[in-house]
């Protein structure tokens, strides 16, 4: 086995950390039944990081062997002084690759300028093509100003885009179809992800499918045949076996005075922003 350089971070089953999320804040314009309250309370501003220590942040890990760098939130674009941010971490040398996790509704005033500024890839939230129930599922959200964001993505240039969902039964698992059918048309990625249970929720039952049975939304079979040939969808196996063995994700936001260590070697941090 190669020996790994001293200064790049290492997980205990010696695979090296290439990949850092970064959280930039955890305030919303949205509110996903399955990820916030409808009334929350976000963190005091007097904790968060200036956008130069964040910078400063991604500098020290790129440093250490981080090679793509992707901006989270809650809802990255709601932090003032983003693009400044994202032009400053695009020019670390070293960082390969710089990516943000959007919900889209902030995105078509903003896209043109964060590709120029230096974003290469870009994730946008949709779980419904439906307005009404897009509107039941985010509680705040427009799919209108969503698919406005899209549209602006694709017509700025970004090399990679794709379009993450959250199915849920009784919610939109009538809109499999649908959304595939969409990212076809645009010539964009799609992922179907799971439900992580993370946030503080007051209306959604995380426990709506039965443990040990699984669920197929309507026409979900009809999508995996033609997954290997339009490469919309991967199993989860033939996803992991399409990651470097020695690539390990890292997530970390940009709180003072907050670390919670999880199980095993992840590490968490969160930020807030205005």
């Amino acid at each position: 086995m190669t020996e790994l350089k001293a200064t790049a971070l290492i997980d205990p089953f010696q695979r090296e950390i290439r990949y850092l999320r970064i959280s930039v804040t955890d305030r919303c314009d949205f509110r996903c039944v399955y990820c916030m309250a409808e009334d929350m309370k976000f963190l005091p501003r007097s904790e968060v990081l200036s956008l130069e220590e964040i910078e400063r942040l991604a500098r020290v890990f790129v440093g250490l062997g981080v090679r793509k760098i992707r901006l989270t939130g809650g809802e990255p674009l709601v932090r003032r002084g983003l693009t400044d941010l994202v032009r400053q971490v695009s020019q670390i040398p070293g960082l390969e690759t710089l990516a943000m996790t959007s919900n889209g509704a902030r995105l078509a005033a903003q896209a043109t300028v964060l590709r120029e500024a230096g974003l290469q890839q870009i994730n946008i939230s949709l779980d419904s093509l439906d307005p009404d129930r897009f509107h039941a599922m985010t509680r705040t959200g427009e799919l209108a100003d969503v698919l406005a964001g899209i549209d602006a993505a694709i017509a700025a240039g970004f090399p990679r885009i794709r379009l993450n969902a959250v199915i849920l039964q009784g919610r939109n698992d009538q809109d499999v179809l649908a959304l595939v059918t969409f990212a076809l048309a645009k010539g964009i990625d799609l992922a179907f992800i799971e439900e992580m249970p993370l946030g503080v929720i007051d209306d959604h039952d995380r426990a709506i499918v039965e443990p040990g049975r699984a669920r197929r939304a309507p026409g979900m079979g009809e999508v995996m045949r033609d997954a290997d040939e339009r490469r919309v969808l991967r199993s989860g196996e033939e996803a992991r076996a399409a990651e470097p063995v020695a690539r390990r994700d890292l997530e970390i936001g940009a709180l003072h005075d907050q670390i919670d260590i999880g199980e095993g070697d992840s590490l968490g941090l969160q930020a807030i922003g205005d």
